[in-house]
């Protein structure tokens, strides 16, 4: 009891301290709310509930950023996960479809329809949703579709969607299939206990995730934690979709890289070599272009590795990982997944290329230039097309704040890193668009579709190291002890503020 007294001067303390910022976030839901929904009945409820999540998560931040990272996820996370009609979001439904096939206790895929059989819940959730019948732009919402008037299905039958995600290992799928699980021991079998403990434990494996890298990155750690709180990167880990887990692998990643670059001399050890090697190769296993990023090693100064011998082992840190991706590309190639176009060959398609490398180099080229036009998508989350073009301008303008966001106490990042990340990320894009081109279009196509700006959201974690516009990131003359606590949360309440926006945004398309 003397704990609970204790912790509530605190949270006072918290409240008051923190009433400008409040009101300011007060204020911007109200304003983008009635914008989003064009003044049209408004709703002080909806404001009053949103209002009182966000306010509840203010309260509980401390000064560690990481923990912060991860109430902020959590809260906006599961506010999503609620308020996001049923298989709306991109790719939801076939990721539902292998997260309760894993569920039913197939771990594997193969090509034998008779195996492609699933809980008829998929049949439930699409008559429900309107999904596969949908005559409106925007799906039923939470209070639509009444999910928790329905229970599971124990019938089974054959699902084509069990094969799509072959490019996926059973590891992306474990925090949904979990959440499907728990969902129907504690429910009985409720099935909207169920999808929304899917989606929920899906959002709160990122925000682990997110937490984790922020904490890696040591003094990058607001720059790490400016990217995770995007709008678009939590709306769709709020899902069944398995980007969850490549997202927050991404982000561990780049915490992990960030923390050996602030080692100090003779510091990296075999132990580093293989965390980092080891973490590139589960990307084979989510996201397989960006194996690439295990090519980062051979980029950090020579002299922060403990011996010559473990800057050498980085070499077979990179070859492990090229073997991992070339055994998980084999062997998931062989499951036939969703053919789009039946002219669709990628050995044909592998052969066109190495017969024509110069129009294969101009097409990459046309679209690496054009990759800036995807910038919409940062605020276009779902099938509905709905976005918010504002909000997207935005959150592109407000990406350059991590390029000159000043992390004092740092040195100056080498040359070579620079270098290194910058052609790494080069190699990782031309893959994206290359791994598409074999996989989505048809043989000697002279375009390339299907192609989507979430995508690119690892290449955008490692822009700031390679287009800081100072020589140091890392130089702030901010002396005063309370501007300095402000800066320090400059970049999360930047996130803050955009998740606010896409919450008014949601709300305005969805109620």
């Amino acid at each position: 009891m003397s704990r609970v007294n204790g912790y509530f001067p605190i949270l006072l303390n918290n409240l008051f301290a923190r009433k400008n910022i409040i009101f300011f976030f007060f204020l911007e839901l109200i304003v983008l709310v009635s914008f989003e929904k064009s003044f049209e009945e408004f709703s002080f409820k909806k404001i009053a509930i949103l209002f009182t999540a966000i306010l509840i998560m203010i309260i509980f931040l401390g000064k560690k950023t990481h923990k912060n990272v991860f109430y902020i996820i959590a809260t906006f996370g599961i506010m999503f996960s609620l308020m996001s009609p049923v298989f709306e979001i991109w790719d939801e439904p076939a990721h539902y479809t292998r997260a309760a096939y894993i569920t039913e206790g197939h771990f594997g895929l193969s090509n034998e329809k008779k195996d492609h059989v699933v809980s008829d819940d998929i049949k439930v959730l699409e008559k429900v949703s309107r999904y596969t019948t949908r005559r409106e732009k925007v799906l039923p919402n939470f209070f639509g579709t009444k999910l928790w008037n329905y229970t599971h299905e124990e019938n089974k039958s054959y699902e084509f969607r069990v094969p799509i995600t072959n490019a996926y290992s059973l590891l992306g799928y474990i925090p949904s299939s979990l959440g499907l699980f728990v969902g129907k021991i504690i429910s009985n079998g409720n099935l909207g206990v169920m999808f929304y403990l899917g989606r929920i434990f899906n959002v709160l494996f990122y925000a682990l995730c997110a937490m984790m890298a922020v904490k890696f990155a040591l003094k990058w750690n607001k720059i790490v934690a400016f990217f995770s709180l995007q709008p678009m990167v939590i709306y769709i880990s709020s899902s069944f979709n398995q980007d969850a887990f490549s997202y927050g692998l991404l982000l561990i990643i780049f915490g992990y890289f960030v923390n050996l670059l602030q080692k100090t001399e003779k510091s990296i050890n075999f132990k580093n070599v293989l965390i980092y090697s080891g973490l590139c190769a589960l990307m084979a296993f989510t996201k397989l272009p960006y194996i690439t990023l295990a090519g980062l090693l051979i980029f950090i100064p020579k002299n922060k590795f403990k011996s010559t011998w473990t800057f050498m082992s980085g070499f077979v840190g990179i070859l492990f990982v090229i073997l991992t991706g070339i055994f998980w590309l084999l062997s998931y190639s062989k499951i036939i997944g969703n053919v789009p176009e039946p002219d669709v060959n990628m050995v044909e398609q592998l052969v066109y290329i190495m017969n024509n490398p110069q129009k294969t180099v101009q097409l990459v080229l046309t679209n690496l230039f054009g990759t800036i036009n995807k910038y919409e998508q940062l605020s276009n989350f779902a099938w509905d097309r709905q976005y918010a073009p504002e909000l997207a301008l935005v959150n592109l303008s407000l990406l350059l704040m991590p390029l000159i966001y000043p992390i004092k106490r740092f040195k100056e990042i080498p040359k070579i890193t620079k270098i290194g990340v910058f052609l790494v990320s080069l190699v990782t894009m031309t893959l994206i668009y290359l791994s598409m081109y074999l996989s989505w279009d048809s043989v000697g196509s002279d375009i390339i579709t299907g192609v989507q700006g979430r995508y690119f959201f690892g290449v955008l974690l490692f822009a700031p190291i390679f287009m800081n516009f100072s020589s140091y990131i890392g130089y702030s003359g901010i002396e005063d002890n309370k501007a300095v606590e402000q800066e320090n949360n400059l970049l999360v309440y930047i996130g803050v503020f955009l998740l606010i926006w896409a919450i008014a945004a949601r709300v305005g398309v969805y109620y």
